[in-house]
């Protein structure tokens, strides 16, 4: 029987996870379901693991390439797909046993969309878990606008794409976010959107986990979202919003390492960079007083002034941020 989903599992270095990834699709209460294993050049038993369960089960197919990175493996593993819909599963994530089950049924029971999210648990390292924090925002049956994907990305990881849409868009780009970059892209050629606030799916939460490091991630936005800005597909405003986008981005990583460097104990040319980081403080009052700070004594600054980050252990928002400027892959991979 033909496969209801084609999973793409990118895995690098994940011996310690992926037996608990495969494990948990394995458990699945719908049976008919394909998933194509891509080794990303790991340096463990990665591939030897793959290549075990592959052997166990005939659903599952293992393969191997020099080290290419997320968007590389998961291409990939796309290119061995037979189902009419892709679900990329990091290879330190698990789903739920009905999972694809209850995405299937609520997929039957809207049809007609393109991409089909679902809401997330995030598991924190000490086991425990906590529903997505965005999605109580948005705890209900909701179509994603492309307008609303360029202020944050809400869509979570483990996402469903129509694999003819996939195609079409030439698959992932070899970018830092490379699914909020996919997603943008099929939203501006005209690809709806569908979310599913049950929790179907985990997301491992690690200090591992090239989403703790911020600058990488604001870099990796501020590009996407100027892409999208030269797109010719979108109107004159959604390129101005995505244009803002990105320069809120770019402040953001300013603000990083002006942070950075204070923390260091620099203070050649704060002042300058505190400028230039305007966009990355929503609180204009409260910049405005940083700003008086930072004039009179830039070291007095560097103790008081709160910092832009992610307590990945505890799960938090960074001050000044939304939860999708800071998980701006839609809690994206943590493969690297």
């Amino acid at each position: 029987m033909r496969p209801t989903f084609s999973v793409l599992v990118a895995a690098y270095n994940a011996e310690s996870t992926l037996g608990e990834a495969l494990d948990s699709l394995i458990a699945q209460t719908l049976r008919e379901w394909q998933a194509v294993v891509v080794d990303d050049g790991s340096s463990d038993a990665t591939f030897t693991i793959a290549r075990d369960y592959a052997a166990r089960d005939a659903r599952i197919t293992a393969l191997t390439q020099p080290n290419g990175g997320t968007a590389s493996a998961r291409n990939l593993a796309a290119a061995s797909a037979s189902a009419p819909w892709l679900l990329a599963l990091d290879a330190d994530d698990m789903l739920l046993p009905e999972a694809l089950e209850r995405q299937a049924a609520f997929m039957s029971e809207n049809p007609g969309f393109d991409i089909y999210s679902w809401a997330l648990l995030l598991q924190a390292p000490d086991g425990s878990r906590a529903l997505w924090p965005v999605n109580r925002r948005h705890s209900r049956v909701e179509s994603y606008t492309l307008e609303q994907l360029v202020g944050a990305n809400i869509i979570p990881a483990g996402s469903v794409t129509a694999a003819e849409l996939f195609g079409s868009l030439g698959g992932y780009r070899s970018v830092f976010l490379e699914d909020y970059d996919l997603w943008l892209r099929a939203l501006a050629s005209g690809a709806h959107h569908l979310h599913n606030p049950e929790p179907l799916a985990v997301y491992r939460v690690s200090l591992s986990s090239k989403n703790v490091d911020l600058v990488q991630r604001t870099n990796g936005a501020e590009r996407i979202l100027s892409d999208l800005a030269d797109s010719s597909s979108i109107s004159s405003a959604q390129r101005a919003l995505a244009r803002e986008a990105a320069r809120r981005h770019r402040a953001i990583g300013v603000r990083q390492r002006l942070e950075s460097q204070l923390d260091a104990g620099d203070c050649s040319k704060i002042r300058v960079r505190y400028l230039k980081a305007r966009r990355a403080y929503p609180n204009a009052l409260r910049w405005l007083a940083g700003a008086a700070l930072i004039v009179v004594s830039p070291r007095l600054f560097a103790k008081i002034a709160p910092r832009a980050r992610i307590d990945v252990a505890n799960i938090e928002t960074p001050e000044g941020m939304s939860l999708g400027d800071a998980w701006d892959a839609g809690c994206g991979d943590s493969h690297s």
